[in-house]
């Protein structure tokens, strides 16, 4: 098995952090490894938490999914 932790392109990742779904905290812990996990992975990943998120994160949070995108492809040279 290999590893990809040299991605040479911009990278963004974003991470739905559920808070407590279906009464269960540990969806947060989970969800905050592994994008924690992510960004250590590939350290020049530019990495978004978005907190009282749902699993479909680009319904749930839709204006801060298109802030995100935006401003990441608005950096690209």
């Amino acid at each position: 098995m290999q590893k990809y932790t040299s991605i040479p392109v911009p990278v963004l990742a974003i991470f739905a952090i559920p808070h407590g779904v279906f009464g269960n905290e540990t969806n947060d812990e989970a969800g905050v490894a592994q994008a924690r996990a992510f960004e250590i992975g590939v350290p020049t990943a530019r990495v978004v938490r978005l907190p009282h998120s749902s699993h479909d994160v680009y319904r749930s949070n839709e204006a801060d999914v298109l802030r995100e995108m935006n401003a990441f492809l608005g950096g690209l040279p």
